[in-house]
């Protein structure tokens, strides 16, 4: 009897959450709240791109750095000028920032993009920092990660740079 109740129970709030996922939608429309705001999440995708990633920018420090065109990124990258040749001019809709983990001692550090979240004020831009694995063998060599990511400029929220594990690291402002 008891063991049915907690199944009754558990039942209950299933199909609660499944049918408030379902409407949530329906309820936005009809004024009552859109759930899927909950949290200060938005559920909108934006458009992100990674434009390059290199495993070594020859950057000693990190680096979080929005650049304004081409010029500018050869200013802040001197020794990848070839890649810039293969970019395009940035879009007037668009931005671009260069982000470097900095020097490091061997091969098995890396960034890379996870994802960019939006929020209601602001968009959180997910990456990954790697550090090398205890059971794998690296080279020895200086390496600096970096990637070139674009945005849209749509909105201009700030966008906060947080690590995987949530920890922040950077702040662009909005212009």
């Amino acid at each position: 009897m008891l063991l049915n109740l907690y199944q009754s129970i558990i039942l209950h709030y299933i199909l609660i959450f499944i049918l408030s996922t379902a409407l949530s939608p329906a309820w936005a429309a009809a004024g009552i709240g859109d759930w899927s705001q909950m949290w200060d999440r938005e559920l909108d995708l934006i458009e992100v791109q990674l434009l390059f990633k290199q495993r070594d920018c020859g950057l000693t420090d990190e680096l979080f750095h929005e650049v304004a065109g081409l010029a500018e990124l050869n200013e802040v990258l001197p020794q990848q000028q070839f890649l810039a040749r293969n970019i395009a001019e940035k879009p007037k809709d668009k931005r671009w920032f260069v982000i470097a983990s900095g020097q490091k001692p061997n091969g098995g550090y890396d960034l890379s993009l996870e994802g960019l979240y939006p929020y209601a004020k602001h968009k959180e831009l997910s990456l990954i920092w790697s550090e090398p694995q205890a059971d794998h063998i690296y080279t020895q060599a200086l390496v600096s990660p970096c990637l070139l990511i674009e945005l849209s400029a749509g909105d201009r929220l700030p966008i906060l740079v947080v690590d995987y594990e949530g920890n922040k690291r950077h702040r662009f402002n909005a212009e």
